[in-house]
C-alpha cells in the first residue's frame, strides 16, 4: 500500500508566556488605526525555559473600549503573537497612551504603548493621492495638507490643462479587506486578489470546497467546518477510533507546528472582511475537510475514499456527504504518474465527470512532476510554487505538467524587506491556542488556486472542470524563462484578477 506525504512545512508564530522571569516586549510600540478599524499589536513573551502557564491579557485605556482578538492561552516557549486591537467608531481621533495587561499566576505586567487613531474622510468629486515623504510627486500634483497619517501628504490635481503627457482617466482602489493581518499576505496581492475581489468576493454566493488533508482544529478566524475522519489505522489516526464522523486533527498537548490541514483550509476560505486575522481567497465558501492523515503520512486506500465522499459518491461504511463540493484540494502526493486502470485514475477520472474541479500540488522534490500523482493525473489542475520574487520557488516540482504557479513561499528569505518571512501566513496553533502560522510548499501554493476555482465558480456556477482550468491557464500571467532556473521551464503564474475578467 503506497503512503502518500502532505507536501508543506510550518512555522508557527502564535504566542506563551511564564511566571518568574518573564520578559515581554510590544511591537510597534507605536501604532496607527482607524476609527471602528483595528490594528495589528505584536507580543513577544520569553519565559523561563521549562515553565508553562495560564496567560491572560487585557487592555487599559484611554480611549475605552479598546478590546483584543485574543485574552487569554497557555504558553510555555519563547515566541511572538500577533494581537487585533480593535478600536471604537465613536473613538475621536487623536493620540492615546494605552497599556496591555500580561497576567499569569501571581505575576503581572503593564506594558504601554502609543496609538494614534484617525479618522477616514471622503472628498467630494475627484482623486485622493497619499503620497509618503521621500516620493517624488508627479507633474500636475499639487500639496493640500498634511494627512493625519505621520509622514503622509495629500495632494490633489493642479486646475487648468493637464499637463503634457498626464492622460485623462479616472483612478481608482482596488478592493482591500480590513483584516489586520492582511498587509502580510503579499502572496493575495501576487494572485490579482485585490482585482479579483473589485468584481467577486463570493461573500453572498457560497459554495462548498473540500479537501483531502490532515484534519481541521477550530480557529476563531474561521466558519465551522464540516467533514469526516477517513483514517482507518486508529494508531495512525492519532485518536486511537479509526473511521469516525469527526475530522478534528488531534491536538497534542505541547505542540507548535503541523495542522497541515487547518492550513489549507485557512488559505482558502479564513473569514475575511472581519477586522480579525487573515483573509482568505473566498469570502464566503464553507469547507468539508475529509481527514485522511494522521500526520504528515496516509494511505493511497483512505484518501482515494475520502475523495469519492467529497463529491457525494458513495463510500462502504461511512454516510453520503450531505454537503457534495464543487473543488477539491489535493496538497499531498506519492510516487506514480497516475496510468490508466491505476486506482488513482479512476478516482480522479470518475469526480471530474460530476463536475468538480480537482487542484493537486505538484510536489517538493525539485523534479518533473510527470511521475508524481494525484498531481500527474489527467484534468487534475496541478500547481508549482514560486518565491515572493516570481521565480520558481527552489523545492517546487516542474515541467509541462505543471499547469499553474502561485506563490508557495521560502521561510528562509525575506526577499519583500518586511521584516517577516517569506511564507505564506495563514491559521494555525501552538500550544493549544489559536494563532496564525507561516508555512511554505506546493501544499499552500494549490489552496491559492482552489480558492480562485471555487470564487470562478460562485461566479459562474456552469463552467466545467476543463473550461474553468482552461480559463485559469489562458489568463495567467507568463514569467520569464530565467525564473525556472536552473531548470528549463513554462511558467504562468495565477492571476485571479484577469481570471474574473471579461
Amino acid at each position: 500500500m503506497q503512503r502518500f506525504v502532505l507536501l508543506g512545512l510550518g512555522l508557527a508564530l502564535a504566542g506563551c508566556a511564564g511566571e518568574r522571569g518573564l520578559e515581554a516586549f510590544l511591537e510597534p510600540p507605536r501604532l496607527v488605526a482607524d476609527a471602528g478599524g483595528s490594528a495589528a499589536l505584536r507580543l513577544r513573551l520569553n519565559p523561563p525555559p521549562g515553565a508553562s502557564f495560564a496567560v491572560r491579557l487585557a487592555l487599559e485605556g484611554p480611549p475605552e473600549g479598546l478590546s483584543l482578538g485574543q485574552e487569554a492561552l497557555e504558553v510555555a516557549y519563547p515566541t511572538s503573537l500577533d494581537l487585533p486591537l480593535r478600536v471604537p467608531p465613536e473613538t475621536p481621533a487623536g493620540d492615546y497612551t494605552p497599556a496591555l495587561w500580561v497576567r499569569w499566576g501571581r505575576g503581572e505586567l503593564r506594558l504601554g504603548f502609543a496609538l494614534r487613531v484617525v479618522r477616514a474622510c471622503a472628498a467630494a468629486g475627484g482623486a485622493t493621492y497619499l503620497l509618503r515623504e521621500g516620493t517624488s510627486v508627479p507633474a500636475g500634483l499639487e500639496r493640500v495638507r498634511p494627512s493625519a497619517l505621520p509622514g503622509f501628504d495629500l495632494y490633489r490635481l493642479r486646475e487648468g490643462p493637464a499637463p503634457a503627457g498626464l492622460r485623462h482617466r479616472r483612478l481608482r482602489l482596488f478592493r482591500q479587506p480590513n483584516d489586520p493581518l492582511y498587509p502580510r499576505q503579499w502572496y493575495l496581492r501576487a494572485i490579482g486578489m485585490e482585482q479579483a475581489w473589485d468584481t467577486e468576493t463570493g461573500a453572498e454566493k457560497p459554495i462548498w470546497i473540500g479537501a483531502v488533508d490532515s484534519g481541521v482544529l477550530p480557529h476563531p478566524d474561521l466558519e465551522g467546518v464540516e467533514g469526516y475522519d477517513f483514517v482507518s489505522d486508529p494508531q495512525a489516526a492519532g485518536d486511537c477510533d479509526g473511521r469516525d464522523p469527526d475530522p478534528s486533527e488531534p491536538l497534542q498537548k505541547g505542540e507548535t507546528t503541523g495542522f497541515h490541514g487547518t492550513q489549507v483550509i485557512g488559505l482558502m476560505l479564513a473569514r475575511s472582511d472581519n477586522q480579525r486575522g487573515i483573509a482568505g481567497v473566498h469570502w464566503g465558501a464553507r469547507g468539508v475537510m475529509a481527514r485522511a492523515f494522521g500526520g504528515s503520512e496516509g494511505e493511497d486506500a483512505d484518501a482515494i475514499e475520502a475523495l469519492l465522499w467529497l463529491a457525494g459518491l458513495p463510500v462502504p461504511g461511512v454516510p453520503l456527504n450531505p454537503y457534495p463540493v464543487r473543488a477539491i484540494n489535493l496538497s499531498f502526493g506519492g510516487e506514480g504518474s497516475c496510468p490508466p486502470g491505476s486506482p488513482w485514475y479512476e478516482a480522479t477520472q470518475r469526480v471530474l465527470a460530476l463536475g468538480v474541479v480537482l487542484v493537486a500540488a505538484a510536489g517538493n522534490q525539485n523534479r518533473p512532476a510527470e511521475g508524481f500523482e494525484p498531481a500527474s493525473c489527467p484534468g487534475v489542475v496541478a500547481v508549482g510554487a514560486t518565491d515572493a520574487l516570481n521565480r520558481r520557488a527552489s523545492y517546487s516540482n516542474y515541467g509541462p505538467r505543471v499547469d499553474l504557479y502561485a506563490p508557495g513561499g521560502a521561510l528562509s528569505r525575506d526577499d519583500d524587506n518586511d521584516g517577516q518571512p517569506d511564507g505564506l501566513l495563514s491559521l494555525g496553533f501552538a500550544q493549544g491556542a489559536p494563532g496564525y502560522v507561516y508555512a511554505q510548499g506546493t501544499s499552500f501554493a494549490a489552496p491559492l488556486v482552489s480558492g480562485a476555482a471555487a470564487l470562478l465558480l460562485s461566479r459562474e456556477p456552469g463552467l466545467s472542470p476543463a473550461g474553468l482550468a482552461e480559463r485559469l491557464r489562458s489568463r495567467a500571467q507568463p514569467l520569464p524563462p530565467e525564473n525556472c532556473a536552473p531548470q528549463a521551464c513554462e511558467m504562468r503564474l495565477l492571476d485571479v484578477g484577469r481570471a474574473l475578467g471579461p
